[in-house]
Formats: C-alpha cells, sequence, structure tokens
C-alpha cells in the first residue's frame, strides 16, 4: 500500500499459486479476480504483457524483460504505474534490445552445457517469442507419461528434434 493510493496486490503467477497461470486458465482469471480483495493485481508468470479489466478491478502483467512471449522475440517488456487522482494509470513498454549480443553471452557464460535441450527452447523462444520452453514441457510429459523433472536428457533431446530446437 502506498498512502493516497488503492492497494495493490501483487505476485507470480496468482495470489494463491506461484505458478499460476491467466493465460491458460480463462475460469481462474475469472475466479481470482471475483475474490480479490484490492482492486489492482500485478502478475507475472506467463511472460505475456497484459492489462485486463473485469468488474472494475485491474490485472496487470508487465511481460518479461528478456524472455517476451509476445509472437515477436527479441523484446524486453516492462510497465510503470503512475499516481493519479489517487488511482491508478499503468503504461505497457515494449523495447527490442541485442539478442545477438544476449545469445553470444549466454553460450560464453558456460550456460548451454547447464541446461543443455532446455536451453535450447530457451534461446528459441527469445528469438521468435513463441514459448518453446512451454512446448518442450508439454510434448515430453505426453510422449513419455513422466513429469519433465525424471525426464532424461535423451528424452528431451527426442522431444527437441521433433519441435525443432
Amino acid at each position: 500500500e502506498i498512502e493516497g493510493y488503492p492497494a495493490l496486490t501483487i505476485c507470480h503467477g496468482t495470489p494463491d499459486n506461484l505458478s499460476g497461470n491467466f493465460r491458460l486458465d480463462h475460469d481462474l482469471r475469472v475466479k481470482i479476480m471475483q475474490s480479490l480483495t484490492t482492486h489492482y493485481l500485478l502478475g507475472g508468470h506467463t511472460h505475456h504483457q497484459e492489462v485486463w479489466k473485469y468488474q472494475n478491478k485491474t490485472y496487470l502483467n508487465p511481460g518479461s524483460l528478456g524472455l517476451a512471449i509476445d509472437g515477436i522475440g527479441g523484446r524486453a517488456e516492462f510497465a510503470i504505474l503512475h499516481g493519479e487522482k489517487k488511482d491508478w494509470r499503468s503504461k505497457l513498454i515494449s523495447i527490442s534490445y541485442h539478442v545477438d549480443e544476449f545469445l553470444q553471452d549466454f553460450t560464453a557464460f558456460g550456460l548451454d552445457e547447464c541446461g543443455m535441450i532446455f536451453n535450447k527452447a530457451v534461446k528459441k523462444s527469445i528469438l521468435t517469442g513463441h514459448n518453446y520452453c512451454y512446448d518442450l514441457v508439454c510434448e515430453a510429459e505426453g510422449l513419455f507419461d513422466m513429469d519433465f523433472q525424471n525426464m532424461t536428457e535423451e528424452n528431451c533431446k527426442q522431444v527437441a528434434d521433433k519441435l525443432g530446437l
């Protein structure tokens, strides 16, 4: 809370679930907004920038500074909130950044050896703005009928080949 302005609820996914995902579950979005005790919810997790209004309440997702899921790729996204007349006004900002340099640093710092196949999904997501990380997890879990955390690198490689990573 900031004196003189409406209270904000801030979370990563949803107020009751770190991994809650409004983009994948419209019913969850409505349920959370109906039960929200403030008029503003600032959330994230989806890497998708948006403002959504429901029953005089506002949900704001600032997006992602480096892994924007926007269908474009190579964008850094954020939001600025302005206090105005005891209310909040938001501005969404999306700017391009030097993706090639970022990806060179990604490799130079040894990150390719840490995440291997998953890093390929991250890199392609950065370039395209499509969530290949999500595709990798869903496809792997469906193909091998097990939780992604239990996958072997060989399982992931098969899925990566199928997804063109």
